[in-house]
């Protein structure tokens, strides 16, 4: 399967470095339109000095209203309105594009497969939330974050493979999330839950796996890293 990757890195400056190849979907035309749902979920990551909003649909830094990437944390100043994943391509020689925008989404919560096959995308509305205090604490035997014990490995979720064992995730045996900086924010998204209102066409079928991570430090850095399938 040919598959598309996208890297994107946000600092206090938006910045997006994109290497790509064809979509999976580009080898058919015949890409499901679903009935989901819009995204809900939303997250906060703040661990130094920016503090931004996540959120599962394609956007990212606003509520819709107010923009949110704070700059410094707690100054009431935010260096960006908003900012969402763009993306397109040819699909048996027909561009098609998948373009979040204010107000209308054209991503839905789920990997494709799932969704594809009939999988209500509430179900997979959901950010998941990883910090290095809950690594500590499970080592310690203190607490298990629910974000842990529920990492999406089996979507292919980046993972520590303590066990040498693809094919499991087993925390007892040393499996651990790949945590990158000191807070991480994980979340899969797909572009075929529902019509395209915004580019108004068919959708790509695309699989989008998005994290966005922050170190501690009293710098201003923020990083997303996004991958499409």
């Amino acid at each position: 399967m040919n598959r598309l990757h996208v890297i994107c890195l946000f600092a206090t400056f938006l910045i997006v470095s994109v290497c790509a190849a064809h979509p999976a979907s580009a080898q058919s035309a015949d890409v499901p339109v679903m009935n989901c749902e819009p995204a809900q979920a939303e997250s906060i990551i703040d661990a130094n000095n920016v503090r931004a909003k996540i959120l599962n649909s394609g956007a990212l830094f606003s509520d819709w209203s107010e923009p949110v990437y704070e700059v410094s944390k707690g100054s009431g100043k935010h260096s960006m309105f908003t900012a969402s994943i763009w993306l397109a391509g040819l699909v048996n020689g027909e561009v098609r594009a998948s373009a979040s925008r204010f107000g209308i989404r054209e991503y839905w919560p789920g990997p494709y497969d799932e969704v594809a096959a009939g999988a209500d995308c509430a179900a997979y509305d959901r950010i998941y939330k990883v910090e290095r205090r809950d690594f500590n604490a499970l080592e310690s035997g203190v607490e298990l974050s629910l974000d842990i014990l529920k990492w999406p490995w089996q979507h292919a979720a980046p993972v520590v493979d303590g066990d040498s064992n693809p094919d499991n995730y087993d925390l007892a045996a040393g499996d651990r999330p790949l945590l990158l900086g000191d807070e991480m924010h994980y979340w899969i998204m797909n572009d075929i839950g529902n019509e395209h209102r915004s580019t108004k066409g068919l959708p790509m079928g695309l699989e989008v796996h998005a994290m966005a991570f922050s170190s501690a430090s009293t710098l201003n850095p923020h990083y997303a890293n996004t991958r499409c399938s």
